[in-house]
């Protein structure tokens, strides 16, 4: 039987043999409401990563991809508009998650319809 040493209290216990591989905490109470506080702070955590990464406006696409300096974004926007100055490339970030929103948010019809005026229509 494999033992290991539980985190929140410490102690050595014996893992239980379906979950030997996995099992870091023992099945005490207090281990127990700890390892769910954990698991807790953990979720909330990956939540801010994730809204961090999924930006509701465009102020917070250019704090997320320019100020943080992810270089390979910052290169490709610059490469694709020709111009390395960071207002420009603040600006080509903004409209781009604009526009992306607008057809995600929307749907294709009204992006179309935006961006060129009139909707197109189909040539048979």
């Amino acid at each position: 039987m494999q033992t290991f040493t539980c985190p929140a209290c410490n102690r050595a216990s014996a893992a239980d043999p379906h979950n030997a591989y996995r099992q870091r905490f023992c099945k005490r109470t207090a281990c127990q409401r700890a390892r769910r506080s954990m698991e807790q702070r953990m979720r909330r955590q990956r939540a801010r990563l994730i809204s961090v990464h999924r930006p509701s406006r465009p102020e917070a696409v250019v704090e997320a991809f320019v100020h943080a300096k992810h270089p390979l974004i910052i290169g490709l926007v610059a490469q694709l508009i020709g111009s390395t100055d960071r207002d420009d490339i603040e600006a080509f970030i903004k409209r781009a998650w604009t526009v992306g929103h607008n057809i995600l948010g929307r749907g294709l019809e009204n992006h179309a319809q935006n961006t060129l005026g009139s909707p197109r229509k189909r040539q048979k």
